[in-house]
C-alpha cells in the first residue's frame, strides 16, 4: 500500500479506461505519474449528486492510499 502525502490533483494522474459505470459518475482506472502506482479513480458528476440531495452519501478521504500490486 503507497499513502500520497499532501494534497493530489486529477492532473497529477494518467486516467485510463472505465471499469465501471454508475449513477452519479465512473470508476477509471488510474496511475499516479510521478510514482507510478496504480488506482482507480471514482469521477463523480457534481451536479448530478447534488441534484438528487445525495451530498451526504458521499465519502470525500483525506488521504489516497493505493495498492499497487
Amino acid at each position: 500500500m503507497i499513502s500520497l502525502q499532501g494534497k493530489c490533483q486529477i492532473s497529477d494522474f494518467d486516467v485510463g479506461v472505465t471499469l465501471g459505470t454508475g449513477s452519479f459518475g465512473r470508476v477509471r482506472f488510474a496511475t499516479h505519474a510521478k510514482s507510478g502506482a496504480t488506482c482507480a479513480i471514482k469521477m463523480l458528476k457534481k451536479a448530478e449528486v447534488i441534484r438528487f440531495q445525495q451530498v451526504c452519501q458521499v465519502i470525500f478521504p483525506s488521504n489516497l492510499q493505493f495498492c499497487d500490486n
